[in-house]
This record gives C-alpha cells, sequence and structure tokens, in this order.
C-alpha cells in the first residue's frame, strides 16, 4: 500500500483482515530510523480495521514494515511495506 503524506491529516489507513470482530496486534517498524512500534487494532463487522499513522511518523518521507498478527496464535496475517 503506497500512502502519500499529503493534508488532510492525520493519514488514516484501511485494512481487510480475515477474521471479522477481532483484535490483533499491528507492528510498525519504520525502515528509515528503525523504530518499531507495537499497538492493537480491532476489526470490524466487515473485517476491516482503520489505522491512523503517527503525526511523529509522517512529517517527513518515511518507509514502513506494517504487520498484522493473531493475538492468539502470533501468525502473520498480512504484511505490507
Amino acid at each position: 500500500m503506497e500512502v502519500y503524506r499529503v493534508p488532510p491529516y492525520p493519514i488514516t489507513t484501511t485494512w481487510e483482515l480475515p477474521i471479522p470482530n477481532y483484535t490483533y496486534t499491528l507492528y510498525l517498524e519504520d525502515l528509515v530510523d528503525h523504530s518499531i512500534e507495537l499497538s492493537t487494532i480491532e476489526s470490524d463487522a466487515s473485517g476491516k480495521a482503520e489505522y491512523v499513522l503517527p503525526l511523529t511518523k509522517i512529517q517527513f518521507d518515511r518507509e514502513f514494515l506494517i504487520r498484522f498478527y493473531d493475538t492468539e496464535h502470533e501468525h502473520t496475517l498480512k504484511v505490507n511495506h
């Protein structure tokens, strides 16, 4: 997924995940400074989840590795970079 750093802010990404109404672990790695952030995200009834990129991460051009993990089994469900 390519997301452009243009207004309006914040930048929101939408993901289609395999399990509806489920809490996932989101892994966000900044491929420029190699920082890693973990958070939880919940999918809706159709399996979609929205993630807002942190404002501190979108001030400059960046590349991210984003993974979604099944919190029970630790499987990588979706990878995008």
